[in-house]
């Protein structure tokens, strides 16, 4: 594709471009080096060509470098890009060949909110400049549906050359529709030919009569009348022109679902989407003679009912329009013109018939989001519901879309709201997001905040993104298609939350309060041991419920905690740990806790004790996993011998027995005895004698 950046200098002095470069991230795309001289006062603009590998949506970044006056100045741009898969567009033609108002007639290039509509459900429009162009879209098969507005009679040029369809493009636009193309005409009032140019010129053909013959063509009984649609009533309510007209009775056909209509605020805008049929004609039905009916036939589906004050006039006085017009029963007593209606022909394609231009810009807004006073006109849904018909979205599964780590690919989900938005029930919303579940998945989208509530269906459209590390779908269209059952919550284990396989899902876990954090004066966040005795985080930002808070926390507690998995790997505990995994609550009572009494069972020895060393032994709560440990003191050495007799420790106290002297024995101890008695006595004699001695000596 080729990328033009236009730049502006509104300076006195030139500036000399050094450089351009257009990247993703780190990626450069294409750049060039000294490219040219913006002039002072003036404009340059330059194109290049890119190309991408992959269909998502890409943020390019130009950086254009340039040099005044001897100073160097960067200047960057973002555009986002929505890159296509080829394979999955279908083209829709609008007929520009004609002098086609709001295409190329009066009001010119004013479908380009229509065609940004239509990119969003993989559908490109493409203007038929020419004739050739027409017949040869009616072949392709890549186009599945024809817009053909009025052939304008206003336009100067028209009135000089006041075209119609061809045979040859009559024969291509039947062939297209019998091939099962969709062909939508849009007709405009008569009041755009109440010139004398026309009146004066009976051979140009009018805007109905030239329309009139493609639905002839086609085989449909629908016509668009040569008229004008009036209403005094509602124009003095509404204080506008009485052919400035707000419908709000619609009949039964897909292209109205969705669309809100109070029946108690029926004409306020606040309250009803109206159907914005700006300087229309009405529509009508014919019999199988070409005359006109007040029956509609079995094939043709009311889609857009005028008021029951709406009437036809006949403004260019050519005697077609007025009471003639058929009006057609919305209710008993009850007859009504038509401001749109359907047809299905067996075997062929969709014939859609409005009186005016229903898709232009001043139909279509640019967003289908409440702009907080009025709602939007129903045209955007009926549009909506139009290229749902025609290239039928592609549903994801969650799943899928969960194990896309890339950022930017495109995605639409179908499934249930498990969460509040904060439109519905600011106190159990989460910031700007909701959860959406089916049966593969959860994934958190963002932005969303209007009134989806839980149980809530929804078709949901965004690109992957990342946030805190958490896998998220970046919203960019979303709509309530229904509402069912709430999603019953999937009982898991600590070891699924923190491995993320069930991530963005409505979850239960049970277990038991090991810790919890207070912030702000509320619990923010619980520590939940499970039974296989892994521990989860459960976490409650600070602005849910803040009425009341968790009731009977405490350590040790039993609890069952009910919210959605999630991720935040900017969180810390209070000690430091990092533990991004989380259940998210969405109400503080969807956390229960109730006291708990442990059932213990026998102590089992886990460190037996030796003989210094104190031992272990535990014993584990049945219903909780607790365990409660307690020593058993060491057994002390058993000593035998100087030896323990458990471990072979030495006893540093022991002291073994003396030997005696040996001798013979003569089997008769007291003699022995007798003998030792005997010698001492006669050893201490000769002592004695031996001392008398001496002394009489020294006499």
């Amino acid at each position: 594709m080729t990328v033009t950046t236009t730049l502006f200098n509104s300076e006195s002095t030139d500036a000399n471009i050094k450089s351009i470069t257009y990247a993703v991230g780190s990626q450069v795309l294409a750049s060039a080096t000294d490219v040219g001289t913006v002039p002072a006062s003036g404009t340059l603009a330059l194109s290049y060509d890119v190309s991408f590998d992959t269909a998502r949506v890409y943020k390019v970044t130009a950086t254009v470098v340039l040099e005044q006056d001897g100073k160097e100045y960067v200047f960057t741009k973002d555009i986002t890009l929505d890159v296509l898969n080829a394979d999955d567009l279908v083209y829709i033609g609008i007929d520009a060949s004609h002098y086609n108002e709001y295409v190329a007639g009066n009001y010119k290039d004013s479908m380009g909110n229509f065609g940004n509509l239509a990119g969003k459900y993989n559908v490109r429009t493409v203007e038929l400049k020419t004739s050739d162009e027409l017949i040869a879209a009616c072949s392709n098969p890549k186009f599945k549906a024809l817009i053909l507005t009025a052939p304008s009679r206003r336009l100067a040029d028209a009135q000089t050359d006041p075209r119609t369809y061809s045979a040859q493009e009559l024969a291509a636009i039947a062939a297209f529709n019998a091939g099962g193309g969709t062909v939508i005409l849009a007709g405009w009032s008569d009041n755009y030919e109440n010139y004398d140019v026309i009146q004066s010129n009976p051979a140009i053909k009018h805007m109905a009569a030239t329309q009139n013959e493609v639905l002839q063509a086609l085989g449909s009984s629908l016509r668009i009348s040569d008229d004008a649609t009036y209403d005094d009533v509602r124009s003095a309510a509404d204080g506008v022109d009485k052919w400035r007209l707000y419908f709000n009775t619609y009949g039964q056909s897909f292209l109205t679902d969705g669309v809100e209509v109070d029946p108690a605020h029926p004409y306020d805008r606040l309250y009803t989407e109206v159907f914005s049929h700006y300087g229309g004609a009405s529509v009508y039905a014919v019999d199988a003679d070409g005359n006109p009916t007040s029956t509609l036939p079995a094939t043709v589906s009311p889609v857009v009912y005028a008021h029951s004050t709406t009437y036809s006039v006949d403004v260019d006085k050519d005697g077609l329009g007025g009471a003639n017009v058929p009006k057609y029963a919305y209710a008993e007593n009850d007859s009504r013109l038509l401001a749109m209606a359907s047809e299905q022909l067996e075997g062929k394609g969709l014939i859609i018939v409005s009186g005016a231009a229903f898709m232009s810009n001043f139909e279509v807004q640019a967003t289908i989001s409440d702009n907080g006073s009025e709602k939007n006109y129903s045209n955007y849904k009926i549009c909506e519901n139009l290229l749902r018909a025609i290239n039928p979205v592609k549903v994801t599964d969650i799943a899928t879309v969960q194990a896309q780590t890339e950022a930017g690919h495109k995605y639409t989900i179908e499934g249930v709201v498990t969460s509040n938005a904060s439109g519905y029930d600011k106190a159990t919303a989460f910031f700007d997001c909701i959860y959406v579940q089916d049966e593969t998945g959860g994934i958190n989208c963002f932005p969303v905040a209007g009134e989806f509530k839980i149980g809530d269906v929804v078709r949901v459209t965004g690109v992957t993104e990342t946030y805190q590390g958490e896998n998220e779908l970046q919203v960019s269209s979303i709509e309530k298609i229904g509402e069912t059952t709430p999603v019953t919550p999937k009982t898991v284990t600590s070891t699924q939350i923190n491995d993320g396989s069930v991530l963005g899902q409505l979850v239960t876990l049970k277990g038991f309060v090991v810790g919890y954090e207070m912030a702000d004066g509320l619990v923010q966040t619980i520590l939940v041991r499970d039974s296989e005795g892994k521990i989860a985080r459960v976490f409650i930002d600070g602005y849910i419920t803040t009425s009341y808070d968790v009731k009977n926390l405490s350590i040790g507690c039993e609890i069952s905690a009910t919210g959605l998995a999630s991720y935040d790997n900017t969180f810390v505990l209070a000690d430091g740990t990092e533990m991004a995994p989380r259940i998210r609550i969405r109400d503080r009572n969807d956390v229960v806790c109730t006291a708990h009494e442990h059932t213990f069972g026998e102590w089992v020895v886990t460190t037996a004790p030796t003989c210094t060393q104190d031992g272990l032994e535990t014993r584990t709560c049945s219903a909780c996993g607790e365990v409660e440990t307690r020593v058993i003191p060491a057994a002390g050495h058993d000593y035998k011998d100087g030896k323990c007799t458990v471990c072979g420790e030495t006893d540093p106290n022991y002291k073994p027995d003396q030997p005696t002297q040996p001798g013979v024995k003569t089997g008769d101890e007291s003699n022995t005895t007798m003998w030792i008695i005997v010698l001492v006595c006669a050893a201490a004699l000769a002592v004695v004698l031996v001392i008398v001695s001496r002394k009489k000596r020294n006499s």
